[in-house]
Parts: C-alpha cells; structure tokens; sequence
C-alpha cells in the first residue's frame, strides 16, 4: 500500500480523509498532542520511513524548514499555500531536492467546472474573481503578524485566486496593471488585497478580503457582451470555499500519475514562482 504523511492536523485533518479514500496508508503529526496524531515531531516521523506523497499544513513560517526536512524522505511533497516566504526561495527548494517533485497547493485548478470557464473566457472582455468574507479573520495569532504568516489576506486568500488566474490565461504574457494590499480595519496586517491584469484583451480583477463587514462574497463573473455571468458559492458551479473532495483528490492524484512527467513539474514550478513574485512584496 502506498504511504503518505501528513503534517500539520488543521486542514490536514481533511486530507487525512481524502488520501484514506485514494488507498494510502496514512502517517500523521502535530506538535499539539491533544490533536492525537502519531507523531509530534516530523523529523522522528521520516526517520525510517520512505513515503510516496508529504502534505504540509502548518503555519506558514515553519514551511520551509520543515520541507527542507523531509523533502527527501517523499516522491512528492505538497506544501500548503502561500508556500514560503518568496520567489527565490520556493526556487531554490525545488533546486535543492531534484529527486522529489514538489509543489504548492492549487485544489481549485482540479474543479470540473474550469473548462466551462476556458469557454466563457473566449467570448469575455472582463474577468472578476473575488473572495470576500463578512468578519473572516483566522483565530490564529500567528496569521495576524507578519513575520510568522508574510502577510495577511494576500497569502491567504489571494494565491486561491491567482491560481485560477494561471490555470485559465497564458498568464505569462499578460500585465499587471496593480497590486495594492491594506489595512481597512486595523487588523494588525492587510485585510484587503486587489490586482488587476490584462491579458488577451480581457481585463482580470482580482479581490480578496478578510472582513468587509458586509456579506460573504465568493464569485467568479465573466462580461460577455456587457453581460455579467457570476457563478456564486451554492450554485451548481460552486466558485471557492469549501472545496469538495473531488478537486483535492483530483490534485493529489493527478500530480502522482505525473511524476515521470518532467513537462508537468516545469510547469508547476513556473506557476509557483509567479504566485510567489505577485504576493511577496505586498
């Protein structure tokens, strides 16, 4: 039976569940015991152990080390976004360990609905993408100071919309018009991040918001013919939060059926390195 380790058991909980149903026999850790995982140290955890797939999910400032520790001990390692601190880094993770294919979570790409997007997106002159949630700040001190999480919304949020961005435009040879990040209500770090892009002719506005005191907004809408065409969370085209398992296990699986696949890597790798360059300096 093929192994997997998961490490971190906040979302990592649910990944427990969606590598159990793809027939992996799962190892986990967490330094809290009260989480009741096998290990509460990675390191001891790969110690005598090989495994085909690694799952990071712990907060964002311990990424990278814990990569660097494990990294050699999978096939496939899987770190949660925003991945780690910036650019140069992830590259030269990837540079460090060429034996093991790795890669930053990007779940939405593997949603059966982007090709219905890809086809709208031909008669489109306008793109928006927007995560907002009404009072959505993470309970965890650490996602609120910047020199544990990077920053706030904009690592996040903002690489779930970045990666639909990669995953339906050439988003090589698009621009970027704006990037800009704040502090709207005082929540210590940004709690608002837009970018815009051109690309093709079609004009990409990007919205991530933590609390907007508002409503909760997670949509996609493409104008087509100065026609709006928003596929909202709860509709048959179910947009962001709350991803079902179907995408995730869809990633999972897809990039383990890849890893010969050298094509697939550089192309994971470039779109990692381009998520990384929108959000480091914000």
């Amino acid at each position: 039976m093929d192994k997997a380790l998961v490490i971190g058991l906040g979302m990592g909980t649910q990944y427990v569940s969606w590598l159990k149903t793809l027939g992996y026999s799962v190892t986990t850790v967490d330094m809290d015991p009260a989480k009741g995982a096998d290990f509460t140290d990675h390191k001891e955890a790969v110690q005598s152990s090989k495994f085909n797939i690694i799952y990071i999910g712990t907060p964002n400032y311990t990424h990278e080390l814990i990569a660097r520790d494990v990294a050699a001990s999978t096939d496939f390692l899987l770190i949660e976004k925003p991945g780690v601190k910036d650019s140069v880094a992830w590259t030269q993770l990837v540079r460090d360990f060429p034996s093991t294919r790795i890669a930053m979570v990007k779940n939405n790409q593997y949603r059966f609905e982007t090709s219905g997007y890809k086809s709208l997106l031909k008669s489109s002159t306008n793109v928006k993408v927007v995560w907002s949630r009404q009072s959505g700040v993470p309970a965890s001190p650490w996602f609120v100071d910047k020199e544990r999480s990077f920053g706030g919304v904009s690592r996040d949020l903002m690489p779930h919309l970045l990666s639909y961005y990669t995953n339906l435009t050439n988003y090589q040879t698009g621009i970027r018009l704006f990037a800009q990040s704040a502090d709207r209500t005082n929540t210590g770090i940004d709690d608002h991040c837009e970018m815009e892009f051109t690309n093709n002719r079609v004009v990409w506005l990007l919205e991530a918001c933590w609390r907007n005191n508002s409503k909760e907004e997670h949509y996609i809408e493409f104008t087509v013919q100065d026609k709006q065409i928003r596929f909202e969370l709860g509709d048959y085209f179910t947009a962001f939060g709350g991803c079902p398992a179907g995408p995730y296990m869809n990633m999972i699986k897809t990039c383990m059926d890849n890893l010969n696949n050298q094509s697939f890597w550089d192309d994971q790798l470039e779109q990692d390195v381009w998520i990384h360059k929108q959000i480091e300096n914000l």
